[in-house]
């Protein structure tokens, strides 16, 4: 951290120093190497990201994990929507500029705020003309992790001959144990009810492979997975285009 912060610091002129010590209420006078060691010094406490980032108030918050997110969202859009929520609340985004440095989140902070911030979802509500889901599915939620768990589904159906219960065209537990096992995904394995025997059960798995089915990219209509009719065109996809 220090190493990245010194060598930002070191290609600024003092005009920038200076500028970047008042945003961070630090005595902004003195020479360059003065001004150097001032704002280092403010940046190296012990988890100072993190406890920044437990002091902000909602506004600042939410202010930050958009930019965190912004590969997601319109940057603009979702600044301007955040500043009309909170232009009556009396609340500032006076230690916002304490995550930026000469107008950009440098690595040093941003990889403890990509830990941190909340992951981007799109939620989608059973509906039976856009998704072919039961009453009992109700909604399904997409994290960002998700668009790994669908690349890594398919390849899965294309390597493994993965048979399906005969009534409900559910996945055994097996096959979703194993599917786990390979891919080394434990974030499905901590949504799992402790006890279930097909997808059936279970949280993610369910969402994952109904989604899947709806937009053809895989078949559930026979006795095994097969492969769907989109699937090729959904692998040429970008990540946000996934979701």
């Amino acid at each position: 951290m220090i190493e990245e912060l010194n060598f930002m610091l070191n290609n600024m002129n003092c005009n920038k120093l200076r500028e970047i010590a008042s945003n961070l209420k630090l005595d902004r006078y003195g020479r360059k190497l003065e001004l150097t060691e001032r704002i280092i010094e403010f940046y190296n406490k012990p988890n100072f990201v993190i406890n920044t980032y437990n002091e902000l108030n909602d506004y600042e918050k939410e202010y930050i994990d958009t930019f965190v997110k912004q590969k997601y969202t319109p940057l603009d859009k979702s600044l301007k929507e955040i500043t009309n929520k909170y232009k009556h609340s009396g609340l500032s985004l006076k230690k916002v500029n304490y995550f930026f440095i000469n107008d950009n989140i440098p690595k040093f902070i941003r990889v403890v705020l990509d830990e941190i911030v909340p992951p981007y979802e799109i939620s989608y509500t059973k509906t039976k003309d856009a998704i072919n889901l039961t009453d009992h599915y109700g909604n399904i939620e997409i994290e960002d992790k998700s668009v790994f768990y669908f690349d890594e589904f398919i390849k899965y159906a294309n390597e493994f001959n993965i048979k399906l219960t005969d009534k409900k065209k559910e996945i055994s537990k097996k096959d979703c144990l194993r599917f786990i096992g390979i891919f080394n995904i434990p974030e499905i394995n901590k949504r799992f009810d402790e006890d279930f025997k097909t997808t059936d059960d279970t949280v993610i798995m369910k969402g994952l492979i109904e989604l899947l089915v709806s937009a053809k990219v895989i078949n559930n209509t026979k006795d095994v997975i097969t492969l769907g009719s989109n699937y090729k065109n959904y692998l040429r996809l970008n990540k946000i285009e996934k979701i």
